[in-house]
């Protein structure tokens, strides 16, 4: 069958919720609610997830990218990657960013940094 890309169903939010917290160093909380997710599958098991936070007509942010490493280095974080870009483009949403510590894979899909700048600051 191979890989589908879809919107994330209910029923998938555990398994999502398992795959993210497996990688706490680079996914942070709150996660997403489930509606907000696109799961990656493999003759039917959840093997990868990526969420699209939509903050307003202008803004969205793609987080929680997960693949189960054994599925990892097939293109799937790329496919989930592509189908929130997708649903931006159909709702009009022309500035999506992502926070990242790996930015080599995200130049690589035609992100950059935001004119030239290499830093986010945040004040807690």
């Amino acid at each position: 069958m191979g890989v589908k890309i879809r919107k994330a169903r209910k029923t998938d939010y555990e398994a999502i919720l398992e795959l993210v917290k497996k990688h706490p160093k680079i996914i942070v909380e709150p996660y997403p609610k489930w509606r907000k997710y696109f799961v990656a599958t493999d003759n039917k098991k959840l093997v990868g997830c990526c969420a699209l936070e939509i903050y307003s007509q202008k803004i969205a942010e793609i987080r929680s990218i997960a693949v189960i490493p054994k599925y990892g280095k097939k293109g799937y974080g790329k496919k989930l990657i592509a189908k929130c870009l997708e649903l931006t483009e159909k709702k009009d949403i022309h500035e999506v960013f992502v926070v990242t510590s790996i930015p080599k894979y995200f130049n690589s899909l035609g992100f950059d940094f935001v004119q030239g700048e290499k830093y986010i600051l945040f004040k807690r």
